[in-house]
């Protein structure tokens, strides 16, 4: 974890500003900074647009009643690819480029499902008793089952769900 964390924070940054060094020598230091800040609006503008998109796919098949095509790791692509595209370097726009176009993200959308997936294979749950585990289980003598009815409503302003109206309230009267 903190070879990953050091790579992320201090390895990748490095690289970024080696390259950037790199690409300023043969583009020139206008063209390299025109682009990085251009890079930055694409990707706020791109990030903006594939979430909105995405968003409102989301809505038309909750809508319909269907479950969502592009899910919730589709939505978290996005976002991430967004942020690497606002964050100057080459690799970082790159990175956000691919995750932002529609094909590349839903196989890394694929990926990161099947690699989620395996690592919730893996983890072992056990049950846990109600008193979080201070003495022995629940018995089933110990539950009382009950089957509730309901019986109607007194007034169209009660209903299931509802508060029920206590005779003598100000909504009574």
């Amino acid at each position: 974890m903190l070879g990953r964390l050091f790579l992320l924070f201090t390895a990748i940054p490095l690289l970024e500003l080696w390259l950037l060094m790199h690409v300023s020598d043969l583009v020139g230091l206008p063209v390299t900074i025109a682009t990085v800040l251009s890079t930055g609006m694409l990707g706020a503008a791109l990030a903006r647009r594939e979430g909105t998109r995405t968003i409102a796919s989301w809505q038309e098949s909750l809508a319909r009643g269907e479950p969502p095509k592009e899910g919730i790791a589709s939505g978290l692509l996005i976002l991430v690819g967004g942020i690497f595209l606002v964050t100057p370097g080459v690799l970082t726009d790159a990175a956000g480029l691919a995750l932002l176009l529609p094909p590349l993200r839903r196989a890394f959308a694929n990926i990161l499902i099947k690699r989620v997936g395996r690592q919730l294979q893996v983890q072992h749950f056990s049950p846990v008793s109600f008193d979080a585990g201070h003495g022995p289980p629940p018995r089933r003598e110990d539950f009382i089952d009950v089957d509730g009815h309901f019986q109607g409503a007194r007034s169209r302003d009660e209903r299931p769900g509802s508060q029920p109206l206590l005779p003598g309230s100000d909504a009574e009267r």
